[in-house]
């Protein structure tokens, strides 16, 4: 379910990026909406503190969380989209972050 929604938001985001101006524009108006409902579905689904599934690291799960508000091409953050409401989303971005291959393939980009 994760790595669906991840698409669905991702797909939103590509099209504030490519496409005609018009679409362009159309997307930016509707991916805070489209952001919102995504989000605050998973936030109702993500653990008050861990990864997604309560393990010691990562899965794809928590990846693609980290990947769809942290990516600089496309990222909810890189096209403005406010995040912070989403505080049980955040916790595990900043873990995912904190993970030691996460945080050397960051610095190699």
């Amino acid at each position: 379910m994760f790595l669906n929604t991840h698409c669905d938001i991702q797909e939103a985001m590509y099209k504030c990026l490519f496409g005609t101006e018009e679409g362009k524009a159309k997307g930016v108006k509707d991916l805070p909406k489209i952001a919102k409902k995504y989000l605050t579905q998973l936030e109702t689904m993500v653990p008050e503190s861990g990864f997604v599934l309560g393990k010691e690291t990562p899965t794809c799960a928590d990846i693609a969380l980290y990947d769809n508000i942290t990516s600089s091409y496309p990222g909810l953050i890189a096209l403005k989209i406010d995040v912070t409401p989403y505080k049980k989303i955040n916790a595990i971005v900043k873990l995912v972050g904190e993970v030691e291959g996460i945080k050397a393939y960051k610095a190699k980009k």
